[in-house]
């Protein structure tokens, strides 16, 4: 299994506290999750301190999508919080591998660490679009 942080326009989004969520919209018809909220510039590699922006994740084709408490996602989880960042794809998953022979589906595998909860996705596209930015 391999790691690797999704870079944003603002670059990586790294530490907990980086990604704020305000909302999860979960459309099951369509088979996609909408997670709404803002990011700290201040932990966003390519931010600028002192700045938030509003943010829209979209996630299509869902093929998994769980979400677990931060400070349960410990168990759940066999990684490292300390090295990874706040929103990656994880490649070569035992996920995957189910996905593939059980649905005969090719996805890809997300991690997003929010401040309070951890959501682990597994669909076949996101999409990230950010708007307004404001200061402290």
């Amino acid at each position: 299994m391999e790691i690797t942080p999704i870079k944003t326009q603002y670059g990586s989004l790294e530490g907990r506290d980086c990604i704020f969520l305000d909302d999860v919209n979960y459309k099951y018809n369509e088979r996609k999750v909408e997670l709404t909220g803002e990011i700290s510039g201040s932990l966003a590699s390519e931010g600028e301190e002192d700045t938030w922006i509003s943010y829209t994740m979209v996630f299509s084709n869902i093929q998994y999508f769980k979400m677990v408490g931060l400070d349960l996602s410990y168990d759940h989880f066999d990684l490292d919080y300390s090295e990874t960042t706040s929103f990656f794809e994880m490649t070569n998953s035992n996920l995957l591998e189910i996905v593939l022979k059980t649905m005969g589906v090719q996805s890809r595998h997300f991690i997003v660490e929010t401040y309070d909860d951890v959501f682990e996705i597994v669909a076949d596209q996101y999409e990230i679009k950010f708007g307004d930015i404001t200061r402290d």
